[in-house]
């Protein structure tokens, strides 16, 4: 640690070593420590363990919770929830309030446990008592939501101030949190920012998605979509499910990002793993949104044909009797319906409801009522009227199913009768 020389881990390792074979339980823990960390020499989850269960065994409480810790997340051993539980459980009983704090969130969450409210708040209680930061913060979450017992703002409000002032950084996020929301105080957006900005320093991950969102709205700060991006990637580098939701989301709709399917898939799925119900949704939808494109693509295939031939028939035959302006409208329409295909096939649909789709039919529409041809007196010689009643017809449809809003009833239809 660098207390009183200077910090040295090669001599602290070699210290360590020496006092652990003469049987001193805290230098077997910091021997496990090291191994755990890859301190001074290489990461070994399963060294670590060793090392850990040596200690436990002489009854050093801090090796029980580290030991508990290795269970509960499944490093060097399979992941044992009840066997985590047992450790933290024994940790707990000898003063060690990080264990407390601990089977706080076992109790809350019913993982390894059965899930007890009120159990989690006494544990929280215990450990906040003796100055657990984080304790705290768990603490004041549930007089926030009335778990437990009944509900609290004020409360909530005073052990996360309490946890903050520790450097908590579940108090701290859950205090900007708070302030973000102007629940049980006056909303402060800045303010919110400045707490979610001192936990996400201690590598919180909520803290970060929220600082994220912050930033993708602008709220309480300039909107900047490359910080959004970058504080959800750090909080889904630490696995928070939301912030792997909101990459998704960014990069199924092309938010400060290039618009990207496969990228937006991956995230989504990433985020369900973990039971995020969001990233399930989004999945759901990009399914429904592909089938409804293939089905605009299929009728604009179909209608690209019919329309083609329609016109290439009618242009043959006014030439054939020498009308050359009406030869002039029949090619502008036919030139109008030659992207149609491509340009379907290129649509695909962005959170502005845009649709080139549609786009693209409005604009053959247009051209054959009249409204951009050369001489409206021509347009009956360009393009049959039932090949425009399928036209707006496939207009309306391809707004129905791709969910673009529909304006005013197209006009065409009432001049076409």
């Amino acid at each position: 640690y660098g207390v009183g020389v200077p910090r040295n881990l090669p001599t602290a390792l070699e210290w360590y070593e020496r006092a652990a074979e003469f049987g001193h339980a805290g230098a077997m823990n910091h021997m496990g420590q090291l191994s755990e960390d890859g301190r001074e020499v290489p990461q070994d989850f399963a060294n670590a363990r060793h090392w850990y269960e040596k200690a436990a065994a002489l009854g050093n409480a801090t090796s029980m919770n580290n030991l508990a810790d290795l269970y509960r997340y499944g490093q060097g051993v399979a992941t044992d929830l009840p066997a985590a539980a047992n450790w933290y459980l024994k940790a707990a009983k000898l003063g060690l309030a990080t264990a407390m704090n601990s089977l706080g969130e076992l109790s809350e969450a019913g993982t390894g446990v059965p899930q007890n409210y009120q159990t989690a708040k006494n544990w929280y209680k215990k450990a906040a008592d003796l100055g657990n930061a984080d304790a705290m913060g768990n603490l004041g979450a549930l007089f926030e939501s009335g778990r437990g017992g009944p509900q609290s703002l004020d409360t909530a409000r005073e052990w996360y101030v309490k946890g903050a002032a520790l450097n908590g950084r579940v108090a701290m996020h859950n205090l900007g949190a708070l302030l973000e929301n102007g629940r049980g105080t006056s909303k402060n957006l800045a303010e919110a920012k400045l707490w979610y900005e001192r936990a996400a320093e201690l590598k919180y991950a909520p803290a970060l998605n929220d600082l994220g969102r912050l930033y993708l709205a602008g709220a309480g700060v300039p909107k900047n979509y490359v910080r959004a991006k970058t504080r959800f990637e750090q909080a889904a580098k630490l696995g928070n499910a939301e912030a792997m939701n909101n990459l998704g989301m960014l990069y199924l709709n092309g938010i400060g990002v290039q618009r990207d399917i496969n990228l937006a898939k991956s995230w989504f799925e990433r985020a369900m793993a973990l039971n995020n119900t969001e990233a399930e949704t989004a999945l759901v939808d990009d399914a429904q949104v592909a089938a409804r494109r293939a089905s605009c693509v299929q009728m604009c295939t179909t209608l690209h044909r019919s329309y083609v031939n329609s016109v290439c028939g009618r242009y043959s035959a006014i030439a054939e009797n020498g009308q050359p302006e009406r030869t002039k409208c029949a090619r502008m329409s036919l030139t109008l319906a030659q992207p149609c295909r491509s340009s379907c096939r290129e649509w695909a649909p962005t959170s502005l409801g845009e649709n080139k789709c549609v786009t693209c039919f409005q604009a053959l529409i247009e051209c054959s009522i009249g409204q951009q041809a050369p001489d409206s007196s021509d347009i009956p010689y360009a393009v049959p009227k039932d090949c425009l009643a399928a036209l707006a017809d496939c207009t309306a449809s391809c707004r129905a199913q791709t969910g673009v809003k529909s304006g005013p009833p197209d006009a065409s239809r009432e001049k076409l009768k």
